[in-house]
């Protein structure tokens, strides 16, 4: 049968999704697999994706179509290698083909969810089929082999009719509107013919599969309209749930303050506590915050992005205020904070004033190193100022010791930078090494283009195992370091060596920095009896003893490429220090989001500069998975 043309004019070109997993399934040749980020242990691995509703399932079915795929290419391009193209047969090779179909078919749907591994497995198709190719080339080329579709060529004849009442069928389902067993019946049919037609020449191809080019296209049309509208809602419904609760958070530490001015205890989440305690609470509900904003701006980002490729729908990211109305609750953070310790103070005087400021430096300490350029200390050391003049004689006490200290403090890490930077030549920025191996040459393309663009762009201009393959030879085993390190969990086994320039680190924790602890509190004339009394003083201790570091040398054990989306999309609550408190990753929107990429890296690390130290270490832990 010849389709009529125009005979999908009158279809409906917007088809509702509903919020069911049968739109983004289909039929497969795929076998179990996993997907854990590409890494120099497994390049081949794919993308973990942020979308738990459908994507981690379609993922899956593309990483098992990838690696049957792959592995049966490497098997053919052998026989071609070793001169053995007799012994391939028409059939497999046709099965591989469609495997790459399917492939390339899951990648759209996965694209249009927002996520990379839709970008990279569509790559991995494309470098893919460029290789079945040639293979197929060198099939079709060999007399012995070529006469094999002979065959093949008699039967599809044969199926003419056939082919002509499944375009009727198929037709007749498609104006009816049943898109998706349209879709599922189209694809079926077209996948068993892809296997005999996979070694015929290209104006064969066309002869047989022009019939169906009609049907074709409005079926892709529909079912992109209707999983496009589908990943919109899924997109949204995310989004809301994950909006931060600003307003709830301030509410609650400003009843916190009314009640340890009225009360001398604070009630937070229906649990009684001292003012410190509540102080290392709001720290946390901040953290919460500050990463529900990530995500947000991150879905955000997301959906105008797939809606602009797949819907045409023109949705400036731009920041979606959801950045503005965080910096706003920052401040009002800060100052809210601040203000617990101004209730606190109404109620104290003397021996408890002073016993209450030691307990505010301790709680603060960890908010402080940890804080958007350390901003939170000037906002509350007016009010640490304020309680320590509760007590007689103390705010002099207080003076005396930060005369006494300031100065030693600022001496230290004045040595503690000149003996890092003495170990820089040999021991490059983590971030720069990344940037160098990854940038395309004239062999290889990577992460970023020949004509070197922004370090803060690294984009996946090739599939991820090629991507992989040149970093993979060169980073392993290179001594390198990384700045601005943060114990995860506060006293975990890895610190983080936090985002910056699309690259993060793990850093085994703890490292053996005892000695050098010791000394900076014998210094600071600190022990269990005599607190610090100056705010820089304790944070100085405290970061020495959890083990935050202002940077780390050593050598790359292991790296993992990562999508940037799900990176942030999905970021776990206890990886909030991946950014200071109080900030937002220095990301742009922009069209391609989805194909933005980052790297980690594990480092062993072989010296540790801390604000006020340099320790060499002379062993360390492996980084841990």
């Amino acid at each position: 049968m010849k389709a009529t043309s125009g005979m999908f004019d009158r279809l409906p070109l917007h088809v509702v999704a509903g919020a069911i997993s049968l739109l983004f399934v289909g039929g497969t040749l795929a076998i179990e697999a996993s997907a854990a980020n590409p890494s120099n242990k497994d390049f081949d691995a794919g993308f973990a994706v942020h979308g738990k509703e459908l994507a981690g399932e379609l993922a899956k079915r593309a990483q098992a179509l990838y690696e049957e795929s792959n592995a049966a290419t490497i098997k053919f391009g052998e026989a071609v290698k070793n001169n053995k193209v007799t012994r391939l047969s028409w059939k497999p090779l046709g099965e591989n083909e469609v495997r790459l179909d399917q492939l390339r078919r899951l990648a759209e749907q996965l694209d249009i969810l927002g996520e990379t591994a839709g970008v990279d497995y569509r790559m991995r198709a494309d470098a893919l089929f460029r290789t079945t190719s040639d293979i197929i080339d060198a099939f079709r080329g060999n007399p012995v082999t070529a006469r094999q579709m002979d065959k093949v060529r008699v039967a599809l004849k044969k199926q003419e009719p056939a082919r002509a009442r499944e375009i009727e069928k198929l037709t007749k389902m498609a104006r009816e509107g049943k898109w998706e067993a349209t879709e599922a019946a189209l694809y079926k049919y077209l996948d068993q013919l892809g296997v005999a037609t996979a070694c015929l020449s290209n104006p064969e191809k066309i002869q047989i599969y022009t019939p169906f080019g009609e049907v074709r296209g409005a079926v892709d049309q529909a079912m992109r309209q209707a999983r496009t509208s589908q990943a919109k809602n899924l997109i949204t419904a995310r989004r809301q749930a994950e909006a931060p609760d600003f307003a709830g958070v301030l509410q609650d530490i400003r009843a916190a303050a009314e009640s340890l001015a009225s009360a001398g205890t604070a009630t937070v989440d229906g649990v009684a506590m001292s003012g410190p305690e509540s102080v290392t609470v709001f720290g946390t509900r901040w953290a919460e915050a500050q990463v529900k904003t990530i995500r947000c701006r991150t879905l955000d980002w997301l959906l105008a992005n797939s809606m602009e490729m797949y819907d045409g729908t023109q949705e400036t990211p731009g920041t979606s205020n959801i950045v503005t109305e965080f910096g706003q609750f920052n401040r009002a953070m800060q100052e809210g904070l601040a203000n617990l310790i101004d209730a606190d103070a109404q109620r104290v005087s003397g021996a408890d004033a002073v016993s209450l400021y030691v307990d505010y430096l301790r709680a603060f300490a960890p908010l402080v190193r940890r804080s958007a350029n350390q901003g939170l200390a000037p906002a509350i050391a007016p009010a640490l100022q304020r309680l320590a003049g509760k007590a007689p004689q103390f705010p002099a006490e207080v003076a005396a010791y930060a005369q006494a200290t300031d100065d030693l403090l600022r001496w230290r890490a004045r040595v503690a930078r000149n003996r890092a930077v003495a170990h820089a030549d040999r021991y490059p920025a983590i971030d720069r090494l990344m940037f160098d191996a990854t940038t395309s040459r004239e062999d290889y393309v990577g992460l970023y283009p020949v004509q070197r663009s922004t370090v803060n762009a690294a984009t996946l201009l090739a599939s991820a195992p090629e991507v992989m393959a040149r970093p993979l030879e060169e980073l392993p085993g290179k001594q390198a370091h990384a700045l601005d390190i943060v114990r995860l969990g506060g006293n975990g086994p890895v610190a983080i060596a936090r985002y910056r320039l699309r690259s993060y680190v793990n850093v085994p924790a703890p490292l053996d920095l005892a000695a050098e602890t010791d000394a900076l509190k014998f210094d600071l004339m600190v022990s269990e009896s005599l607190p610090p009394l100056s705010l820089l003083a304790a944070v100085a201790v405290d970061s020495a003893e959890r083990g935050d570091l202002a940077a780390v040398g050593g050598t790359i054990a292991n790296q993992y490429l990562e999508s940037l989306a799900t990176r942030f999309a999905a970021l776990p609550t206890a990886a909030s220090v991946l950014t200071p408190l109080g900030a937002v990753p220095p990301e742009q929107a922009g069209t391609g989001y989805r194909s933005q990429v980052l790297m980690r890296f594990d480092l062993e690390p072989t010296w540790a500069q801390h604000d006020f130290f340099f320790a060499n270490l002379a062993s360390a832990a492996t980084p841990a998975e």
